[in-house]
This record gives C-alpha cells, structure tokens and sequence, in this order.
C-alpha cells in the first residue's frame, strides 16, 4: 500500500468520524431544544453537577499527579540516604 492510499483511508476514516460527530451534534440539539420547550429543566442544577464532576475528575487528577511526584520524591530521597551510607 503507498503513502498515498494510506493518507486517502485515513483521510475517508476522519471524514466518517466527523460526519458522525455532527449527526451526533446535532440529534443533542435537538433534543436539548425539545427538552428545553417543555421548560421544566433546571439548567442551574445541570450546571452545578457538571461543575461538581469536573472538579471531582480534576481532583482527583491532582491527587494521583501528587501521590506519584511524592512517591518519587521519596525514591529519589531513599537513593541519596542509601548513597551517603
């Protein structure tokens, strides 16, 4: 297969996903805008667990990145006692 074949599948496989991707858009809007019709969605409770979850995720990314930096902190710790001794 030549570079050219390869860079037309890939291309055709982008172009699948992005016309999936906006099908996908745009059934989401329109059910947003027949659930927003009825008008009993509490867009401040919607907003408010979103925020909840993306702080939650966020958290809870820091916490691992901070568990691993001290892990390695204390590696690195561990060698230089070991190397003194």
């Amino acid at each position: 297969m030549t570079h050219k074949n390869q860079m037309l599948e890939h291309q055709t496989v982008l172009d699948n996903a992005k016309a999936t991707t906006l099908r996908e858009r745009d059934t989401l809007r329109q059910q947003l805008t027949a659930e927003l019709a009825k008008g009993d969605i509490d867009i401040d409770a919607i907003t408010s667990n979103i925020v909840t979850e993306k702080l939650a995720e966020a958290t809870g990314k820091f916490e691992e990145e901070k568990n691993a930096l001290h892990g390695f902190l204390q590696s690195k710790i561990d060698r230089n006692l070991a190397l003194e001794v």
